[in-house]
């Protein structure tokens, strides 16, 4: 019998590799290993690239190597922030700017912001809040114009059925808000526009904005109906096939 003794050696090593910005990712090799920081093994055979990453940020790397049974640790610079301008004109002006939820200024505004995709809001008081995406390009200027609705100005029925639809389905750059929804669709259908009244039924059977209320709904329906609105039709036949024309105290029941 011979006896033979082999020593056998790790291809890994351990190494903790560190960001000057904590929030910047670290990735190996084209691999996301985590943020800020990240201890773990890679294999002591080749050369490894150590890269910090973070949006709208240009990416530095280190090129480094470790040896068997070694302990390593590595440190990579803080990505570099790339700016564009924003460039917002608005309809009034003075409206309040706010980049990803942040205030920035009043329009109309020149601001330098990291390049990338941005969510951009416009807000005044008596203004519908409108809220939309931009992206900025490094070294570019990035404009944009927008009009907001001057609630005041706003009239006819028509004027606020179609302000409540803004924010009953989040168009043109208005956020969604059932409870303003409802408001402007009632002053509507207070002047007798079948639209409104149909749309404010459909808030009271869903409650949408309003507490909810299958009386009320169906009481909007009918009105809306007797004026040949086909939706409102449509949901009283289906109100009356299905029984859902009960009072409050039947359905709490």
């Amino acid at each position: 019998r011979q006896e033979v003794n082999y020593v056998m050696e790790s291809k890994l090593s351990r190494v903790t590799c560190t960001c000057d910005d904590p929030d910047a990712e670290i990735w190996i090799d084209e691999e996301l290993k985590g943020k800020g920081s990240w201890t773990g093994y890679v294999d002591n055979v080749a050369d490894h690239i150590l890269e910090s990453r973070k949006a709208g940020h240009k990416s530095q790397s280190i090129s480094f190597s470790v040896k068997p049974g070694e302990i390593s640790n590595q440190t990579i610079p803080a990505p570099v922030p790339m700016y564009g301008t924003l460039d917002v004109v608005s309809t009034p002006e003075l409206c309040e700017v706010f980049v990803d939820g942040k205030s920035i200024g009043t329009s109309p505004l020149l601001a330098q912001v990291l390049a990338g995709p941005h969510t951009i809001q416009l807000k005044k008081e008596g203004f519908t809040t409108i809220s939309f995406s931009a992206e900025v390009e490094y070294d570019n200027v990035k404009k944009v114009t927008k009009t907001l609705f001057d609630e005041s100005t706003c009239s006819t029925p028509e004027e606020m059925y179609a302000l409540g639809d803004n924010y009953f389905f989040g168009k043109d750059g208005v956020e969604k808000d059932g409870e303003k929804a409802a408001q402007w669709y009632q002053k509507s259908a207070d002047m007798n526009f079948s639209p409104a009244q149909y749309a404010l039924g459909f808030c009271y059977e869903n409650g949408i904005g309003v507490e909810r209320d299958m009386e009320r709904a169906v009481a909007l329906y009918e009105v809306s109906a007797t004026q040949g609105n086909p939706e409102a039709q449509f949901c009283l036949g289906y109100c009356f096939e299905k029984d859902l024309y009960k009072t409050k105290e039947e359905l709490i029941n």
